[in-house]
């Protein structure tokens, strides 16, 4: 009993379950707890010899695949496992499948006017990048499935230690892991955009619980016939290089579902999907994010777009906002949202000549620890103004930008040197830098002279 409880807990605690699947309504998260249902079935049919229902197996796989398309690896992989072992329930399994996909393209016709919805589509997949992208989906520091479940460095070692049991079964889940590993490496995005860890992995992490259990039970099965010192002494050390592994792999993930650094690194010191290479960089792996100071940069990236400003105003916790934004910005909140040390806004105008800026805004500051924020404003590379906010209600801030800075392209930044963390403060656990809070910002067009603050 003790053991079938350590390794429920470290399939829990140890894998993606705890720091991906946990912590948002991912379609992992349905797929891997119908995955699940689907394995132990298998395992007790193969176990205790128990019946199958073919309706209820096809069922869930179909579901599966409903969740999520890349569930199709292991809906044709057991397909072919019944084929081979099981014959007699392929009827009835390839009827109510058929049933489920027929439902499923009807839906998408009436709904989408095509067969298959495009995100289910194998058009997605290509090879440019699959090389790196299948290196990098098990060795990468911030995305590797290796280094973000070492415990399964353990399981692969029980695996080819021991005289397993049920290897059809073992053989069923290494293909199927093959397979999705190779599938998922021809995403362009391989890294899976803002999450933590090997997130497109997750989908396997049932098919790595069935080979610990399976494997680990060969391991006792070892040690209940082996005898003597030798056999003890191996024994023990196999135990305490498992037992490290499981606990650095419940270490990992726990900072992935709990510290809010881990995902303040997505976008800090650059946003991931614009500088992909961070993910190979040992010097600040996402799981120690919250363990090593992010520099900040010299200068945020250019935007790569410059909308145009079509009504005055911007409301920051507004999505309409985001295409404003350049870099420096953090997640939408109620009232706004909170700038790090620098924060651009990119925008274009459809008259030139002289406008005004107001900024609703607020300050982050700590009484005692923090009681001030300078801010720098330009615009375009030109010094506006540069002023101290002491007071933490909110004020608007109206500031002239000159006809002669402005352009067809304009960028406007903020520049708050004092900036800072609450949890550096000891005033909270939020880990983000944080500088001014801003609710809108307004530009019109006005000849009225700056106003400072």
């Amino acid at each position: 009993m003790k053991w079938s409880v350590l390794v429920a807990l470290g399939g829990a605690l140890g894998t993606q379950v705890y720091s991906t699947a946990s912590r948002a309504l991912w379609s992992h998260t349905w797929g891997i707890l119908l995955l699940g249902i689907v394995i132990f079935l298998l395992l007790r049919r193969e176990v205790q010899q128990r019946s199958l229902s073919p309706v209820w197996l096809a069922s869930l796989l179909s579901w599966m695949y409903f969740v999520r398309p890349t569930f199709a690896i292991p809906i044709l992989a057991i397909s072919g496992y019944l084929f081979l072992f099981h014959r007699s329930l392929l009827l009835r399994y390839v009827v109510t499948g058929a049933l489920w996909l027929a439902g499923f393209v009807l839906y998408s016709w009436v709904h989408f006017g095509q067969l298959l919805p495009s995100y289910y589509r194998a058009g997605r997949l290509q090879t440019g990048t699959f090389k790196v992208a299948l290196a990098g989906n098990l060795i990468s520091p911030s995305r590797g499935l290796f280094i973000y479940a070492p415990v399964l460095l353990f399981i692969l070692y029980l695996l080819m230690r021991y005289r397993l049991v049920q290897r059809r079964l073992v053989w069923l889940a290494l293909f199927i892991a093959a397979a999705h590993l190779a599938v998922i490496s021809g995403f362009p995005d391989w890294w899976a955009g803002h999450s933590f860890g090997a997130r497109f992995l997750t989908d396997l992490v049932p098919w790595f619980v069935l080979l610990g259990i399976l494997g680990w039970s060969a391991g006792l099965a070892w040690r209940r016939e082996a005898r003597g010192t030798a056999s003890l002494v191996a024994w023990r050390v196999q135990l305490a290089l498992g037992g490290a592994l499981l606990l650095l792999s419940v270490f990992i993930n726990t900072l992935g579902a709990t510290s809010h650094a881990t995902w303040s690194w997505l976008v800090r010191p650059l946003e991931l999907h614009e500088h992909p290479e961070r993910l190979w960089d040992w010097r600040q792996p996402q799981f120690l994010a919250g363990y090593f100071p992010i520099p900040r940069l010299p200068r945020l990236p250019r935007p790569r777009e410059f909308p145009l400003l079509e009504t005055a105003r911007i409301d920051l916790a507004t999505p309409e906002a985001e295409r404003f934004l350049g870099g420096g910005w953090n997640d939408r909140e109620s009232d706004g949202r909170w700038s790090d040390d620098q924060a651009t806004i990119a925008f274009r105008l459809r008259s030139a000549g002289t406008h005004v800026l107001r900024i609703k805004m607020l300050p982050f500051l700590v009484p005692k620890k923090l009681e001030e924020q300078i801010v720098n404003v330009s615009l375009n590379d030109q010094p506006l103004c540069s002023f101290t906010l002491r007071e933490l209600d909110y004020r608007i801030y109206s500031i002239t930008l000159p006809g002669a800075f402005l352009q067809e392209e304009n960028l406007l930044r903020f520049d708050i040197p004092g900036a800072a963390s609450p949890a550096a403060l000891g005033s909270g656990d939020d880990s983000r830098w944080l500088g001014l809070r801003v609710h809108w910002i307004e530009i019109d067009r006005d000849d009225a002279e700056s106003v400072r603050p």
